[in-house]
């Protein structure tokens, strides 16, 4: 008969004590347990960036940490992205409405597109100029892709990719994929002109319903960001300019999709859907 190890045994039952503390804790105190929730997992996730990249060289601004690997090369590209980054900082925050945000975002700079992939544990096909992800933002290095310091700057992912992180930081997490990415690339537009040009001719859009859950999977990568943008475009034809700003406080305050929808513009949105839908937002 094998020995049982009751130290292992005690220190087990132990953190499964703690754990589920933990769980009441949030469930009791926390107004939306399950954004509370999604909060844990992110410090958990940026906890692991953080010390993945803990022998990294690192500078800061006033609102940005930037880790980066090499040295004066790589210096020149960390100074490059912070200067970005902190000179699209306030242009956003008047765009959300808000003053401020807590804390120094941290942005890992990756050398290259494999070591940015495996960073996400993505295949080697896959390519991005930068991710939001869990409170982070990790960029490739410039050099890997921009002419000069003015392309990183209009046509970088900086701009887009804070206005990801407002877009989470708002709502906890509490918002389809499509929203988020339309108004990040609508506020990168206004910001640095950059866009995907929208297309004419005949085309079919996706079903909104597959506009989240799938929206990485979607054949048609292209068509299903030119979706999310025309679809953000369409809500401030029919609500108002920035009609969004309206409904991400309800979203923060843990509303499910279509209600906060109704409480912000007094539409279900299946009607909206159905009218977008309809509509020819190519042109």
């Amino acid at each position: 008969m094998p020995i049982l190890d009751t130290n292992l045994y005690y220190w087990r039952g132990l953190l499964a004590g703690l754990a589920l503390c933990l769980l009441g804790l949030v469930l009791v105190w926390w107004p939306q347990p399950k954004q509370g929730l999604y909060l844990i997992l992110q410090q958990l996730l940026k906890a692991k960036l953080v010390w993945e990249t803990r022998d990294w060289r690192e500078i800061e601004g006033e609102h940005f940490r930037i880790r980066y690997q090499g040295d004066a090369e790589g210096a020149d590209e960390a100074r490059l992205v912070l200067q970005t980054a902190e000179k699209f900082y306030p242009s956003l925050l008047k765009k959300f409405h808000i003053s401020g945000i807590e804390g120094k975002t941290l942005v890992v700079i990756f050398p290259d597109k494999d070591s940015l992939n495996r960073s996400f544990g993505w295949g080697g096909d896959q390519g991005t100029m930068g991710v939001y992800w869990a409170g982070t933002i990790r960029v490739l290095a410039p050099q890997q892709w921009a002419q000069a310091e003015e392309d990183f700057v209009v046509n970088g992912p900086m701009a887009h990719e804070f206005a990801h992180l407002l877009v989470d930081k708002l709502t906890l997490g509490n918002y389809p994929r499509w929203l988020t990415e339309g108004i990040a690339q609508q506020l990168e537009y206004e910001l640095t002109g950059f866009e995907f040009k929208a297309r004419s001719g005949s085309h079919s859009w996706y079903p909104v319903e597959m506009m989240d859950g799938q929206f990485d999977s979607l054949p048609d990568q292209e068509l299903a960001y030119i979706q999310a943008r025309q679809m953000v475009r369409f809500m401030e034809e029919r609500y108002g300019e920035k009609a969004w700003r309206r409904l991400l406080p309800y979203l923060g305050q843990g509303w499910p999709f279509s209600w906060a929808w109704y409480k912000a513009f007094g539409e279900n949105f299946a009607d909206f859907s159905r009218a977008f839908i309809t509509t020819d937002q190519a042109g």
